[in-house]
């Protein structure tokens, strides 16, 4: 491993790991530089890159660049530990080596930090840069910090670039990124997190994401579909049972196929997964988890989701299902209308 000198104390440690971003790097590196918030080390990890990625990087002059070389590419997890424990700020921030940062990211999430004690984690929306060009805004629901806590029972929604972490958080609860999580160790990171303290997402989009095009991180997630719908499945039992929440092996199977990488949600086990949710609800009145209401908030948008985006119903039988008095753990307008015109446009095309 090769590293130059870091910067002492600074108060946020960028870290950005690199592998063959030779065509988005530069942006994403002056895109940390120019923040308004200057006090910051930028920890930049090769792992490995085969491509301009390294020369890139070494043409940027700049004191807070501090520059590591893996020895050979040891993959995203081993990296992403290496960048936490070589991080010399009091809070991390993770930046992927592909996304832009909007100016006043860093500024704005390190002063809700130092200005809320008790949440040790922020994130926020993005934009979605595609490889067309085109871009488009997120539409994540807007939860609060108790209700993230939940959401991460059934669907991770936290982009890495777009969080910042106090350190002292992760140290004092020995959170680290889990070697055998290659294809998605961010959300098995974020699981044990949420286990500890909370997640606050800033609705602001401080994050312009790429997909869409060759990043190598996303076509290995693409190459590892088996591992990574497995993984999923652990996660997912893992949290579950953090909680206290008991399915037999028949209901935890089929809350991961609803819930999962899959979604196998069809009419068949509409009904089976209406039962199984219930029982959520009345395991959590009985464990005295979380408040009903945020439960019944986060169920009914991750089930609405579900049966839109699901494959194994006609288009006929999600509109029955949507209308079925069944499907609705609570009453929301809102959700009503956005899901019924995503319903419609998904129905036309």
């Amino acid at each position: 491993m090769k590293t130059n000198k870091s910067i002492l104390n600074p108060k946020i440690t960028v870290f950005m790991p690199v592998y063959n971003t030779e065509l988005y790097i530069e942006e994403s590196i002056m895109s940390i530089l120019n923040q308004t918030f200057s006090d910051f080390e930028l920890l930049i990890i090769d792992d490995g890159s085969t491509d301009r990625s390294l020369d890139i990087i070494r043409s940027i002059k700049d004191s807070r660049i501090r520059l590591v070389q893996n020895d050979v590419n040891k993959g995203l997890p081993y990296t992403r530990n290496l960048g936490l424990k070589l991080a010399a700020g009091e809070y991390f921030a993770v930046m992927d080596s592909d996304d832009i940062a909007r100016r006043d990211r860093l500024e704005r999430q390190v002063n809700f930090l130092q200005e809320n004690n008790n949440i040790p984690i922020i994130a926020s929306n993005y934009i979605l840069q595609y490889g067309n060009g085109k871009f488009r805004k997120s539409s994540l629901p807007i939860f609060n910090k108790n209700e993230m806590k939940i959401q991460l029972l059934f669907r991770n929604y936290i982009l890495n670039s777009s969080a910042m972490v106090r350190k002292e958080f992760l140290t004092e609860n020995n959170i680290s990124y889990d070697l055998r999580f290659f294809s998605c160790q961010d959300y098995m990171f974020w699981n044990e997190c949420s286990k500890y303290g909370y997640i606050y997402t800033d609705q602001e989009f401080l994050i312009t994401y790429r997909t869409g095009h060759e990043n190598t991180t996303k076509v290995t997630k693409l190459k590892r579909k088996d591992d990574r719908k497995e993984l999923v499945d652990y996660i997912h039992k893992d949290l579950l049972e953090y909680y206290g929440f008991t399915f037999n092996t028949e209901e935890l199977q089929l809350f991961n196929n609803v819930f999962g990488e899959e979604n196998l949600l069809d009419s068949n086990c509409y009904e089976r997964s209406i039962q199984l949710l219930n029982k959520m609800i009345i395991q959590n009145s009985q464990l005295k988890l979380f408040k009903e209401a945020d439960l019944r908030k986060v169920i009914q948008y991750n089930f609405l989701l579900t049966l839109i985006k699901s494959e194994c119903l006609s288009n006929l039988d999600k509109f029955k299902l949507f209308f079925n008095s069944k499907t609705w753990f609570t009453k929301n307008i809102r959700w009503f209308n956005y899901f019924f015109l995503r319903l419609i446009k998904k129905s036309m095309f």
